[in-house]
C-alpha cells in the first residue's frame, strides 16, 4: 500500500513535470489570469506530490544535500502559493529559484548515489542559469521559456526514477 502511494505521487510528478514544460508558454496561450493560475497551482501540486514521493522513495541511504534540496524545493513551492495571500511583494522570483536551487541540489545528490543519470542535474542547472537570465535581463523572454521547458523535462525524468 506505502509502495502504491509512492509510485502513485511518481507518477503524478512526472505528469507534473511534463505539464510544467508545456506550461511554459501558457503565458502566450492562455489569456485568463485566472486560468493560468489555476494551471500553476495545479502544476505546483504535482511538483510537491514527486517531491515527496522522491523523497519517501529515496530517503533511506539519502545524502545530507539531497534532503536539504527536498525541503528547499517543497518550500519554494509552497512560499509561491502562499505568498500572495500574504504579502504584497512578488515573491515568485525568490520562491522560483528556491525551488531550481532545492531541485538542483536533490538531483545532484541522486547523481552522486547512482539514481538518477547525469543530464538530470546538468539539465537542472542550465535551466536555472537560463531562468535567471530570462528573468533579469530585458528582451530575453524566451530563456525563461527555455528554462521552464528544461526544469519539467528534467522533473518529469528525475521522478520516473522512483518507478
Amino acid at each position: 500500500m506505502w509502495d502504491r502511494g509512492i509510485r502513485t505521487g511518481a507518477v503524478v510528478g512526472t505528469v507534473g513535470g511534463a505539464v510544467r514544460a508545456a506550461g511554459s508558454f501558457a503565458p502566450r496561450l492562455i489569456a485568463s489570469d485566472d486560468a493560468r493560475t489555476w494551471l500553476y497551482v495545479g502544476i505546483d501540486i504535482c511538483l510537491a506530490l514527486g517531491l515527496v514521493s522522491l523523497y519517501l522513495a529515496h530517503r533511506q541511504g539519502m545524502r545530507r544535500a539531497g534532503i536539504l534540496g527536498s525541503f528547499l524545493g517543497l518550500g519554494g513551492l509552497i512560499a509561491g502559493r502562499i505568498g500572495p495571500a500574504m504579502t504584497d511583494l512578488d515573491l515568485y522570483p525568490v520562491a522560483a529559484a528556491t525551488v531550481a536551487i532545492g531541485v538542483l541540489m536533490l538531483a545532484f545528490s541522486e547523481w552522486q548515489m547512482r539514481r538518477v543519470p547525469a543530464w538530470i542535474p546538468l539539465t537542472f542547472a542550465l535551466s536555472l542559469v537560463v531562468g535567471s537570465i530570462g528573468t533579469f535581463v530585458a528582451g530575453t523572454s524566451a530563456l525563461f521559456i527555455l528554462s521552464g521547458i528544461l526544469f519539467g523535462c528534467a522533473f518529469a525524468a528525475m521522478t520516473i526514477s522512483v518507478l
